[in-house]
Order: C-alpha cells, then structure tokens, then sequence
C-alpha cells in the first residue's frame, strides 16, 4: 500500500471504530425482471473482456469499462453495440486498465484508469475532451461516482482513502488514509454518494460497506463477504436514495434503503438469465433500472425497476 498524501481529513477520524454488523444473511428475493443481457468473451462488437465498471446516462444509454480490452463500449437502452473506442497505451484517448465511469450532469463521460492512475473526460461520442487528476497520486484507484453537481469521488484503493475532486480533478477532501482510521483501512473499491449527500464506502478485503454522513462523520457498518480489490464490490446510488451494492463473492446484489435499512436482493450464482458468475460494475437509471457487470461472464445484465 502507498502512503497518501496528506490532505484535509473528515470528522470520522478521530472516532472509534464501530462494531461491524454482522453480514447480510439471505433478504427477500426482489425478483427484478431481465430487460436484456448482452455479451460474450471477446474483443468483436457486442464482445467484452473482463468488463468492469459500468455507468447509464439520462438517454438510458449504457458505457462499459471493458477493461481487458483497454476500450470504453457504448450500448443503447435496448442493450445494442452503438460503438466503441479506446485502444491500449497511455496516450490521450488511451487505456491500461479503464476500470470505472460515470457520467456527469453535463453528459459527459468520466473513466478512472487504474493502472494510468488518472482520469479522462470525453464527450457521449467518444470524442477526447482532456486527461486530468495525476496530480493526486493515486495508487491503483478502483471506484469512481460522479455526483450531481459533478463533483468526482474516486476511491483509492491502494491509497486507503477516498478522495473527492472537483471537475478539473482538483482535490476538495479526504476521508481514511493511512493516518486516519477507521475507513479506508480495508482498501475501497468504490464510493456512491446519495441524493441527500450520504456516503457510502466499499472495502473489499475487511468486508465492510461503511454509512457515512455528508461531512464523514460515521452513521453505521455493515459486513460484507470478503474480497480481493480486483474483483471487489461496487456501489450505485438511486434517485430516490436506495443503495446497490454488488457483492461478488455472494453472487448478488444487495439492495438497502437510504438510511441503511436492507430492502432485498437479486441475483444468484449461474449462467441464466439473472444469475452471475461474479457481478461488479453496477449503475442506476434515473428511473430505476439496474445495470451490472459481469467479468468472468464478459456480459452486462439490464433489470427492471423495485416495483
């Protein structure tokens, strides 16, 4: 793990840590209908490797960080390739290891590079607009969530913290660092801020989702079942402020409401139509529907909206 640097700390770092919840157990089966899935293993249209994050903008077109491909795949809402760019190196427009995207208020696209350690911005298109944010020295960054004023929150797995930045890339906070437990210490492997500016925090090798307040400021923990910062869980917050969290060595999505609370799950381990071998990416329409990523199963899964 790198040191990080020093930068503004939250309000959490000077509590104690909380005892953990205990994991979820098994919660009501949400049954969320299939839209669509498309995919296979491959580098051709309609082809993914090792898809990772995955983002909808307000036409309900679908981005993937189709990470072993080292290129961004667009779709359009009824799953179907639209296009594709990107190709391997670290020139501008380029990928190592495009592992995150969000989208912004102004429908822009903003990839998290893991092993470029930066970030790059580009029109719906796919058209270069400019590559940012080095200068924060991230190590191996896994998270991204772009929030509605377009604020960029990247969770810095390797630097044990999770950074927000504003548009330019430019750094606002910190919350965790090495200096500054309890969150961060399990390596985050993404960050989703919610409509009322809750913040929610996976780590992966401790197994806990953290509940914070808008200044940091720790609500509550919950257990998750462990998992590598490769193949970690990531998060999506919904318009009315539910939380999705993939959980991939459950084969599941967790769903909980926006004080906590669980509200169900969906998904189970398999190769069916709404099964996962391992799901990762998540994202959330503005009306609800559910959009995952599978990597070993190189697919992306559309589900319906909570009734």
């Amino acid at each position: 793990i790198e040191t990080p640097s020093a930068g503004e700390q939250p309000g959490n770092a000077a509590q104690p840590p909380p005892a953990v919840a205990g994991k979820l157990g098994n919660l009501p089966d949400l049954a969320l209908p299939v839209l669509w899935q498309t995919g296979a293993c491959g580098a051709g249209n309609g082809q993914f490797n090792e898809p990772r994050g995955v983002a909808v903008d307000a036409e309900g077109n679908v981005y993937v960080a189709d990470a072993g491909n080292h290129r961004i795949v667009k779709l359009d809402k009824a799953g179907k390739f639209v296009k594709a760019w990107g190709s391997e190196g670290e020139g501008d427009g380029q990928f190592l290891e495009p592992f995150d995207v969000g989208v912004a208020p102004d429908g822009s696209l903003v990839v998290l590079d893991a092993v470029q350690q930066r970030l790059q911005r580009f029109t719906p298109d796919g058209q270069f607009v400019a590559a940012f944010g080095a200068q924060n020295t991230f190590y191996r960054p896994r998270g991204l969530w772009v929030d509605g004023q377009g604020g960029l929150w990247v969770a810095d797995t390797g630097g044990i913290r999770i950074l927000k930045l504003d548009q330019a890339g430019q750094r606002l906070s910190q919350i965790g660092g090495r200096d500054a437990p309890p969150v961060g210490q399990g390596q985050p492997t993404d960050v989703a801020v919610g409509p009322g500016g809750d913040i929610w925090v996976a780590e992966a090798t401790n197994g806990i989702l953290w509940h914070l307040a808008a200044d940091g400021a720790i609500v509550k923990s919950i257990g998750l079942n462990i998992a590598g910062t490769l193949d970690g869980p990531h998060l999506a917050a919904g318009a009315d402020g539910r939380l999705y969290a993939t959980e991939p060595e459950g084969f599941r999505v967790l769903v909980l409401a926006a004080d906590g609370t669980p509200v169900g799950q969906f998904g189970m381990q398999g190769n069916e139509a709404g099964q996962f071998r391992k799901p990762l990416g998540i994202a959330v329409s503005a009306a609800g529907q559910v959009f995952v990523a599978d990597t070993p199963a190189c697919k992306v899964t559309a589900f319906g909206a909570i009734p």
